[in-house]
């Protein structure tokens, strides 16, 4: 994975705090016929969640896409979401 261990800790703790609320918003998501990929969707919306540019600047956290969703992935299934 190409992201810094800080940035993947704090995306980590951020998942974790509202990891309980993660399974009550994908049945939400199931729902709404605009979700293509509901795993992806689900992934991004948590992600924001983390809101990590209150804490780095956009030069901080400049990641492609496919490495937040390398990290984001990797979060998931330790936490077993």
């Amino acid at each position: 994975m190409k992201m810094s261990q800080e940035h993947y800790n704090y995306i980590k703790e951020k998942v974790i705090g509202i990891a309980n609320l993660i399974p009550k918003y994908k049945e939400h998501l199931k729902t709404d016929t605009r979700v293509k990929d509901l795993n992806k969707r689900l992934l991004w919306d948590v992600f924001y969640s983390t809101k990590i540019y209150n804490n780095y600047s956009y030069q901080e956290f400049d990641y492609k896409d496919t490495r937040i969703e390398t990290a984001m992935k990797a979060i998931f299934k330790e936490l077993n979401l």
